[in-house]
């Protein structure tokens, strides 16, 4: 049980109806899913949304593993997508939490023990210089899509 929760309790009252138990441990912490998602949205809000970030899941083997890829999209380029890493952690457990890099090379493997770890590495990702290479160059070959077309 982590600080943060209480426990859940099993109301036996009554066995005929629902023999769910009250869900009042919920953990109050961020999981990372969501940090990455506020994550996509404001590199949106930074681009103007002409890149947006998009989290998806990513195939993992195991039933107990969560696993999401997270990358830059470029909707006027066809949705061209940029993954740039995978983060996974156990269902039970937000932390750990292991980034796996695919797109720049800051490290490949991360293990983040905590929510403050896990952000500094994302920061470290989000201002990796090839990664903002990406970005320019996403954005300069994306504005060109929103000129008029010039007539012959």
């Amino acid at each position: 049980m982590t600080p943060e929760a209480t426990p859940v309790t099993a109301s036996t009252d009554n066995l005929g109806g629902n023999l769910w138990p009250e869900l009042t441990g919920v953990p109050k912490q961020k999981p990372p899913v969501t940090i990455l998602k506020e994550q996509a949205v404001f590199l949106g809000q930074r681009t103007k949304n002409i890149l947006v970030g998009e989290v998806r899941p990513a195939d993992k083997d195991t039933t107990d593993n969560l696993a999401f890829t997270f990358s830059i999209v470029a909707p006027a380029l066809s949705n061209y997508r940029l993954p740039l890493f995978q983060i996974g952690y156990k269902l039970s457990e937000m932390y750990p939490v292991s980034i796996h890099q695919i797109y720049t090379e800051v490290f490949d493997f991360l293990p983040a023990h905590d929510e403050k770890e896990f952000r500094e590495a994302l920061s470290q990702i989000f201002s990796d210089h090839k990664t903002l290479k990406a970005i320019q160059a996403l954005l300069v070959q994306s504005e060109g899509f929103a000129l008029p077309a010039m007539k012959p």
